[in-house]
């Protein structure tokens, strides 16, 4: 949740480049097989999903 809500903010203040940002989104805390196997865990799944979808469209993150 943290990621999701305040990624692009933290990227800004920390001044991580549009390319760094894109090379991040596909690491493990956003892997889309990181919530592989949480069947009881709709929410947390969704919420990994919208994070890494995020930061692969947005144009800032």
């Amino acid at each position: 949740m943290l990621i999701n809500g305040t990624g692009k903010d933290l990227c800004d203040a920390a001044d991580v480049s549009s390319v760094h940002r894109q090379l991040m989104a596909g690491r493990q805390f956003l892997n889309s097989h990181a919530v592989e196997g949480l069947n009881y865990q709709k929410a947390l799944q969704d919420t990994s999903r919208d994070a890494h979808n995020m930061l692969l469209t947005s144009g800032n993150g």
